[in-house]
């Protein structure tokens, strides 16, 4: 899964870069109503997919900073 800080279309760039099939769900900012590193972004993923400390990677965010 990608969540990102970005433009409504990052779903339309990860697949024409041919990587769309990598990532279950791509999301974007833009289209959540939250950015990273609001809690609420974070909240809706884990409404979505449940608890992903396990196997999430994460990059660039950190909770804390809100």
């Amino acid at each position: 899964m990608i969540l990102s800080n970005h433009v409504s279309e990052l779903k339309d760039m990860v697949k024409a870069l041919g990587r769309r099939d990598y990532f279950v769900k791509v999301n974007s900012s833009a289209l959540m109503g939250y950015e990273k590193p609001n809690e609420k972004i974070f909240e809706k993923v884990h409404s979505e997919f449940g608890d992903l400390k396990d196997i999430a990677v994460e990059t660039g965010s950190v909770l804390s900073a809100s």
